[in-house]
């Protein structure tokens, strides 16, 4: 049932996001649904009382290119690290990093200006426990 209470709260958001992004870009709905690509949620690991969650959005507004990264849990336990990779034919290129501990409802933006229509990702690397790598979210904003 866990997961199936996180869809609901994951399809709320989406819808949320979708009518949020309309209002905003003073845009149709289909093209809100472009500037609003996707948001996901990232679960962590358990740290003290609660879980770990992020949720990832990844946004193209005017073709730029933005993560942005929101703390749904509690505080963390330590500081992590937020890398920015351009995706690449032969692989990943660091683009940027970011160390933080991120507060309990505090939020975090990448804007990359000069991603173009390049492929970029995000990774989210916790400094309390080993986490395998895999690509969080990813963006790439066609003009």
């Amino acid at each position: 049932m866990h997961c199936f209470e996180e869809y609901i709260v994951l399809k709320n958001f989406c819808l949320s996001i979708l009518v949020f992004a309309t209002f905003i870009a003073n845009t149709s709905v289909s093209d809100a649904q472009q500037i609003a690509k996707d948001t996901r949620a990232v679960i962590l690991a358990q740290a003290g009382a609660g879980t770990v969650i992020l949720e990832i959005k990844s946004l193209c507004v005017n073709g730029v290119a933005t993560f942005k990264i929101y703390n749904r849990g509690e505080r963390w336990p330590r500081m992590g690290t937020l890398k920015v990779f351009r995706v690449e034919p032969d692989g990943l290129k660091l683009i940027s990093e970011r160390k933080m501990r991120f507060a309990q409802g505090q939020t975090a933006s990448f804007r990359m200006k000069k991603a173009g229509e390049d492929k970029m990702a995000l990774y989210v690397e916790p400094s309390w426990y080993e986490r395998s790598f895999q690509q969080d979210a990813e963006i790439q904003c066609v003009k």
